[in-house]
C-alpha cells in the first residue's frame, strides 16, 4: 500500500472524505460549532504525491488538535471564540486583528505540522524528516508573513 493511501484510509476512518484533486490543501469540518466534526480534506492536485502526503498529515494534525474541543478551547481560546462567532453569528470576531490572535493561529499551524509527523509514526508511514521539516517550514513562513506586522 502506498504511503498516501495509508493516510487516506486513516482519514476516512475518522469520518473525512478525501478529495485528491482539490485546488488547495485544506481540512473542512462540518458546519456548526464546535468546529471539530470531520467533513473533508482536500489535497492540491498540482502537487506531487509526497507533498500531498505531507499536506494530508498536516491537515490530520489539525483534526488531532481540535478533536477534543474543550482542550482546544483551553489551548486556543481566541481562535475557538472567533470560530464560535463565525458559525453562530456569521461574522468574524474583532480580536482577529490582535497580534495575540494571529500568533495563536500561527502556533496551531506549527503544532499541526508536528502532530502530522506523530500521526505518520503511529501509522507506520516512513517520512523523510528533513524533507518534511523543510516543506513545513516553507508553508509556515506563508503564515508568518501573512500575520506579520501589527
Amino acid at each position: 500500500m502506498k504511503k498516501i493511501d495509508k493516510a487516506i484510509t486513516y482519514a476516512k476512518s475518522l469520518g473525512f472524505a478525501v478529495i485528491p484533486d482539490s485546488g488547495e490543501s485544506q481540512v473542512v469540518w462540518r458546519v456548526g460549532y464546535p468546529h471539530n466534526k470531520p467533513h473533508f480534506i482536500g489535497l492540491a492536485k498540482r502537487k506531487d504525491s509526497t507533498k500531498q502526503l505531507y499536506d494530508l498529515l498536516h491537515e490530520l494534525g489539525h483534526h488531532e488538535i481540535r478533536k477534543d474541543w474543550r482542550a482546544y478551547k483551553a489551548s486556543y481560546p481566541m481562535t475557538a471564540e472567533m470560530e464560535r462567532q463565525v458559525y453562530t453569528k456569521g461574522k468574524s470576531y474583532p480580536h482577529t486583528r490582535r497580534i495575540s490572535y494571529r500568533l495563536e493561529e500561527v502556533r496551531e499551524e506549527f503544532q499541526a505540522w508536528d502532530m502530522g509527523l506523530e500521526i505518520a509514526r503511529e501509522l507506520g508511514i516512513r517520512v523523510d524528516i528533513s524533507r518534511y521539516r523543510d516543506y513545513a517550514a516553507k508553508n509556515l513562513m506563508t503564515y508568518v508573513r501573512y500575520h506579520g506586522g501589527s
